[in-house]
C-alpha cells in the first residue's frame, strides 16, 4: 500500500521562499490562538502583525509560519503551542488586554 505525506507533498509544491506559504502546521496552530483567545476575523490583529494586506485570521497564520522555525520541532503538539503562546503572549499581550 501506498502512503503519501501530504505535509511534504505540499512543501514540494509550495516553497517555502513563497511569503504567502503556510503549512497545515501553522494553519492548526493559529487556529487554537484563535480559539483560545477569541479573535475576531476583522483588521485589528493584522495592523499589530503588520501584514494588513490579510484580515487577522490570515495574518495570523503568516505570523505562526514565521515562529515556526524558533520553536523546537522534537516538542510534542502540545508544547509547540505553549511556546507560541507563550511568544504570542510576549509580542501581543496589549492587543490582547485590548481585545479581552
Amino acid at each position: 500500500m501506498l502512503v503519501i505525506d501530504y505535509e511534504k507533498l505540499r512543501q514540494t509544491i509550495k516553497p517555502h521562499n513563497n511569503l504567502n506559504f503556510v503549512s497545515q502546521t501553522a494553519c492548526d496552530l493559529a487556529r487554537k490562538l484563535i480559539t483560545e483567545y477569541g479573535i475576531a476575523n476583522d483588521d485589528k490583529l493584522s495592523e499589530w502583525l503588520n501584514e494588513q494586506k490579510y484580515k487577522s485570521h490570515k495574518a495570523l497564520m503568516v505570523w505562526v509560519q514565521q515562529q515556526l522555525p524558533l520553536i523546537d520541532s522534537d516538542e510534542t503538539d502540545f508544547e509547540r503551542y505553549r511556546q507560541l503562546r507563550r511568544l504570542f503572549y510576549a509580542n501581543f499581550s496589549e492587543f490582547i488586554e485590548e481585545v479581552h
